[in-house]
């Protein structure tokens, strides 16, 4: 009986898959035969409904000019940007007048001893040299000028000397960090921060500081900052303990006793003798 019915359902089974397939091929067929008509259809339709084609008009036929070249920024700014500095020199006069650090004003202009205030803006580093050429070569005995472009860092926080300082921008954050006389903190340098428009550049400067590229290489630019954290703030307790006993009292009372220790040893050894 089982068997039976066991037979029965697998006969089912298989007459219903048999039907599945034919269904599926059937849809199939039917598709592609679709497909087939769809592009002939549309090609029919499309070809009514596009418009007719103009005949090409003059300013079609003009040739059209390449762009212009684009023009380096850097170029057409100046070398030097308001705020920043320019240091002269004169070799081997080094006491000639000319010797000094200018700043320039919000204006892009500059003030030299004789000339005056000139305008630096838009100026190329060798364009300044020669006008400066130009104007002292009758003042100084040897017109050898030297010209060096400073950019305004902002070194704060947990330095010996924070501050606000002019550097070279092809120096580098190690030596812009040794001006100041390094940090306070000797995990100063690990937790050191470079800032620019109050975002942070780069939260890790170790990298930059052991390769010893410049500034002007990193991509450092001028107002920007180097932070780095203060030493916490002390109890009082911590205060008198280190600044005021370790400091001052213990060498006076270390003093003190070797002195008295000596004086003993000098009267013990004249009772005996």
């Amino acid at each position: 009986m089982k068997s039976d019915f066991a037979q029965s359902t697998y006969k089912a089974l298989a007459l219903a898959g048999v039907m599945l397939i034919s269904i599926v091929s059937f849809s199939v067929s039917a598709q592609d035969e679709f497909n087939a008509a769809t592009p002939l259809s549309a090609k029919k339709q499309a070809a009514k409904s596009r418009p007719a084609a103009r005949p090409p008009n003059k300013a079609d036929t003009v040739r059209k000019e390449p762009a212009p070249a684009a023009v380096d920024s850097s170029q057409a700014r100046g070398f030097a940007m308001p705020g920043e500095a320019i240091r002269i020199s004169a070799y081997p006069d080094t006491s000639a007048f000319v010797n000094g650090f200018y700043t320039i004003d919000g204006e892009g202009r500059i003030y030299l001893p004789i000339i005056g205030k000139m305008d630096v803006s838009g100026m190329s580093e060798k364009a300044f040299l020669d006008t400066l050429k130009a104007q002292y070569i009758s003042y100084l005995r040897y017109p050898n000028l030297q010209v060096r472009h400073l950019v305004r860092v902002s070194l704060l926080g947990g330095f010996q000397r924070p501050g606000l300082y002019y550097i070279d921008p092809d120096n580098s954050i190690w030596d812009a960090v040794y001006q100041t006389g390094g940090t306070t903190r000797e995990d100063g340098l690990k937790r050191m921060k470079w800032e620019r428009d109050r975002q942070i550049v780069a939260e890790d400067i170790i990298p930059y500081y052991q390769s010893g590229q410049s500034l002007r290489v990193i991509g450092f630019q001028s107002g920007d900052q180097l932070w780095t954290p203060v030493d916490p703030k002390r109890s009082w307790w911590e205060v008198v303990v280190k600044d005021v006993v370790l400091s001052q009292i213990f060498p006076i009372i270390t003093a003190s006793a070797a002195v008295y220790i000596s004086y003993l040893a000098y009267t013990t050894n004249r009772r005996y003798y």
